[in-house]
């Protein structure tokens, strides 16, 4: 006897996720949420921690500390988005 698991596709757009993330960071692994999948709570942490760099030591949007982070989180919450597709 052999069962077959179909892997249930998720409605989920990479571009969405990608935008979310580079905006502020860890958003876009929350709107992926894959349950059991590690990133979406390290997504919960990154807000957190992203909301107390503002907060706490006034760190402008455009300053390097926040763009290179929001480059690579947007590009691995697309790559997330899009495996999950498959």
């Amino acid at each position: 006897m052999t069962i077959i698991v179909s892997r249930e596709r998720y409605g989920k757009s990479p571009m969405l996720a990608a935008l979310l993330n580079f905006v502020l960071w860890g958003l876009g692994y929350v709107y992926v949420w894959s349950f059991g999948h590690i990133k979406s709570i390290f997504g919960l942490i990154l807000i957190a921690m992203q909301i107390a760099l503002w907060k706490f030591f006034a760190v402008e949007f455009n300053n390097p500390i926040f763009i290179i982070p929001s480059l690579f989180f947007a590009y691995d919450a697309y790559r997330d988005a899009k495996k999950l597709q498959t």
